[in-house]
């Protein structure tokens, strides 16, 4: 089952990276970290 949607993407060829920007197709998830519901983003990974 997907459950990220995929937004766009960059490309930067000379420090030969990809980066990704997608979006969570459920309305609500668990947080990995608390194990709450939520409906917002908590923090930004890496």
């Amino acid at each position: 089952m997907n459950q990220l949607q995929l937004q766009s993407y960059k490309l930067n060829l000379e420090h030969r990276k990809v980066q990704v920007f997608i979006d969570p197709i459920q309305q609500t998830v668990h947080c990995p970290v608390c194990d709450q519901v939520t409906n917002r983003v908590h923090n930004h990974y890496e």
